[in-house]
């Protein structure tokens, strides 16, 4: 093992994760430590390969970086990796939880797509998007939380659909910069929405309307997922219920404020407001 005293892959995580201001972590505080641990493992990961693919060290491309990822993860379940990140999701997570590896190389896949589409046809492409970079690191999750069932795929699915939809809704302005529109074509084409208004970040009823069918989308997935819990998952899954508390208010937000995707800064919770949202269901509170 690596001294502690030296250098320890758990600690570079968990910094990785507190410097990135997620919405996630203030939840990681609820769970078990050896949950907490895997946790952070999971998010740096999937934390990591997000930044290879949006911002890519200077002299690295994100295609490059995508196969060394790749190699890690090849590594945590053959030998030993490389990579610090990598070293502490196989210590913390693959090994304990028995991860699955397809949900870590799914997670791949998604970021993947980014690198090859920066347009989705129809709604059934973007779920497959959402699916990969969303609903993989749900069911990853639940391995950590200790479910395999069929039940809590599904919640872990439509849970990581519905938060994937609720970024989309939030960095229309963000990516329209970066030229990416994951609203589908065939969604432009039936609100008569045009991709030059979103590239000019210019806000139309007919954009609003098409805004509000996205909404609509993602609120249908966190209803979804709610039907699917247990009043006995309640405190197995707390962690995934804050999440959900968050990301649910990021959403209201966005709608009660009519959709102001073009302006800056972005719509979020500040540190009190995600702060009491989780302390809100430690509680009992629903989200």
């Amino acid at each position: 093992m690596l001294e502690q005293t030296a250098f320890d892959p758990q600690h570079y995580v968990r910094d990785y994760t507190r410097a990135s201001k997620s919405n996630f972590s203030a939840s990681f505080l609820f769970l078990p430590s050896s949950r907490a641990r895997a946790m952070e493992a999971l998010y740096a990961y999937c934390r990591a390969v997000d930044d290879a693919v949006d911002e890519p060290p200077a002299g690295a491309t994100p295609q490059d970086l995508l196969r060394f990822w790749r190699g890690e993860i090849q590594l945590c379940y053959s030998a030993v990796p490389t990579h610090p990140i990598a070293i502490a999701l196989q210590r913390a997570a693959i090994q304990p939880f028995q991860m699955t590896r397809a949900h870590l190389e799914g997670i791949l896949t998604g970021m993947e797509m980014d690198l090859h589409a920066s347009r989705y046809d129809t709604w059934k492409d973007l779920e497959t998007y959402c699916y990969h970079v969303a609903g993989e690191v749900g069911l990853a999750s639940m391995e950590i939380f200790g479910f395999k069932d069929s039940r809590h795929r599904d919640y872990a699915v439509a849970l990581g659909e519905a938060f994937q939809l609720t970024n989309i809704l939030r960095d229309i302005g963000v990516d329209a910069a970066k030229g990416r529109i994951y609203l589908p074509q065939e969604a432009l084409r039936q609100y008569g929405a045009t991709e030059a208004d979103i590239l000019g970040r210019r806000m139309t009823p007919e954009l609003k309307t098409l805004f509000g069918d996205l909404a609509a989308r993602a609120e249908s997935r966190y209803s979804r997922a709610s039907s699917l819990l247990d009043p006995s998952d309640s405190r197995p899954l707390i962690a995934a219920r804050m999440m959900n508390a968050v990301y649910h208010r990021i959403l209201k937000k966005l709608k009660r404020r009519d959709f102001p995707v073009f302006e800056s800064p972005r719509i979020g919770l500040n540190r009190f407001e995600k702060l009491a949202v989780t302390l809100w269901i430690w509680c009992g509170g629903q989200a």
